[in-house]
């Protein structure tokens, strides 16, 4: 990756930058290129953007794990700016419309096809809209990392799968 303004040093870790000044309304969005997956490429960048354009998100330091993530532990602007670009990529109207109260998998990777999002992103915004009791849950190893539900599941997740 290549950042093109003066004092900027290469970081290979880096998988985005947000660079602006505060006395511009304008800035640069730049994405590590060994992000391969559109999807996540394209909510990364909207939710760089919602850190430029929500009040008092300015200078955040974003972990790559807390994009696109629910986690518990990650900050209030953190969840912010995933919200906006959810919302952004996957308008809330629109999204409903499509499943007609049948989130599944299938027709979430169809909207992920369709829209260019991840199907994280897909799977969580299926299930904030639709009217069945549903959830999104993360696992690593068997151990889950952060469970999303919607107001209509009630059940209870253990932490181990």
């Amino acid at each position: 990756m290549q950042f093109n303004y003066p004092g900027a040093k290469a970081r290979p870790n880096l998988e985005r930058a947000l660079v602006f000044r505060v006395d511009r309304a304008k800035g640069v969005i730049s994405i590590n290129k060994n992000i391969k997956e559109l999807g996540r490429r394209n909510f990364t960048i909207c939710h760089e953007i919602a850190h430029f354009v929500l009040p008092n998100h300015g200078s955040v330091k974003c972990k790559s794990k807390e994009i696109e993530s629910w986690s518990s532990g990650i900050n209030a602007q953190e969840v912010e700016a995933n919200r906006f670009a959810a919302e952004l990529l996957l308008p809330k109207k629109e999204i409903y419309q499509i499943i007609n109260n049948k989130a599944t998998l299938e027709v979430a990777k169809k909207i992920a096809a369709n829209f260019k999002t991840s199907l994280t992103a897909t799977l969580l915004k299926c299930s904030e809209v639709t009217d069945e009791a549903c959830a999104v849950l993360w696992s690593v190893n068997g151990k889950i990392e952060w469970v999303k539900k919607n107001e209509n599941f009630n059940l209870f997740i253990p932490k181990k799968i």
